[in-house]
């Protein structure tokens, strides 16, 4: 890749960057359900990749547990800082 050469930046790649947090905390709980369906669905795809039926009954719950827990895990983006005392 040439150094000049611009690099095609995904919604996910400006979240990861930092871009997003601000929308991420600002977020409206119809927006973060959402958010966390197309982590569901992201899970359901790499399932099958896998060769597993993301359909069959052991798997069923496990792309919104995932979803849920990746969340969860990475609320700290969601919090500030500003103002609390160590």
């Amino acid at each position: 890749m040439e150094k000049n050469e611009s690099i095609p930046i995904s919604r996910c790649t400006l979240i990861s960057l930092g871009i997003g947090t601000k929308s991420r905390r600002d977020e409206t709980e119809q927006q973060r359900k959402a958010r966390e369906e197309k982590i569901a669905e992201a899970v359901k795809t790499i399932l099958s990749c896998l060769g597993e039926d993301p359909e069959r009954e052991g798997l069923l719950k496990t792309p919104d547990r995932y979803a849920s827990a990746l969340m969860f895990f990475t609320r700290g983006y969601e919090q500030s800082i500003k103002g609390e005392k160590w």
